[in-house]
């Protein structure tokens, strides 16, 4: 991430994000803040409203879980 400014983000499925290097920092809905660091792995959920904090400059590698679209059923 490059720090710009904040970012909103709102998963609908599941994300696990493994920082690489640098800090991530992220606000939930209740303005709690979260720093994680190069090892630190972070677990979003379905439904889970995050803020990208602007301070953010951290690398990370990150995989999501999504259910198949039904045109590929």
């Amino acid at each position: 991430m490059q720090s710009s400014e904040d970012f909103e983000f709102t998963y609908t499925y599941l994300e696990v994000k493994v920082v690489l290097k640098g800090k991530i920092v992220v606000r939930d809905d209740q303005g709690e803040k979260y720093v994680a660091e190069a090892g630190d792995v972070l677990i979003f959920t379905p439904d889970t409203t995050v803020i990208f904090d602007k301070e953010s400059d951290g690398e990370a590698f990150y995989t999501g879980h999504r259910l198949p679209e039904s045109s590929f059923m």
